[in-house]
């Protein structure tokens, strides 16, 4: 069973560049019997809300997330993750003519943990980068995830970082200048 709202369209504001939208969704799904009951503790289902949008120099988004009995990213036992979790992200992009700065923030916030998991589980952290376009269609990128998490465990987490280059292409496009 799912019901999908799409992405509706709060305001366009003519050439200036400025609008808003929101969505949402809801998911239920019905897994077989064994795998609902030995691991999972019950069928799972998803709802999520979000906004995007963007003015003039600034790009912004967020989202939250709820699900409860679907996250098997960590099973360290027979006992399964957390039954509901919920997720909050938000970012901003800032736009200056071929560079742009690109921050945002993620928090995991699991409810009822398993006595067999950490009580200090979590992932929270902030995301730090630069985008540098050098063609309508490619820009090369650096960014940072700087966490304070605790996995499963109650082992601590670790910052991360990445530099790269991005290409988007269509086959219908040439792609020379």
């Amino acid at each position: 069973m799912k019901a999908d709202t799409g992405i509706l369209p709060i305001g366009e504001f003519g050439s200036t560049s400025r609008n808003a939208r929101i969505g949402g969704t809801y998911n239920k799904t019905y897994f077989n019997p064994a795998l609902r009951d030995l691991v999972l503790h019950g069928n799972t289902d998803y709802w999520a809300v979000g906004a995007k949008g963007n003015w003039r120099m600034v790009e912004w988004g967020a989202n939250w997330v709820r699900q409860n009995n679907g996250d098997l990213a960590f099973i360290p036992d027979s006992a399964g993750g957390p039954a509901t979790v919920a997720v909050g992200f938000s970012y901003s992009k800032l736009n200056f003519g071929k560079f742009a700065a690109v921050v945002g923030f993620d928090d995991y916030m699991p409810f009822a943990l398993s006595p067999f998991i950490n009580p200090d589980f979590r992932t929270r952290y902030a995301v730090l980068g630069a985008e540098w376009h050098v063609s309508p269609s490619g820009y090369a990128y650096f960014e940072s995830r700087l966490g304070d998490t605790t996995d499963a465990q109650g082992h601590g987490g670790y910052n991360a970082a990445a530099l790269g280059f991005r290409y988007d292409f269509t086959w219908k496009t040439l792609h020379l200048q």
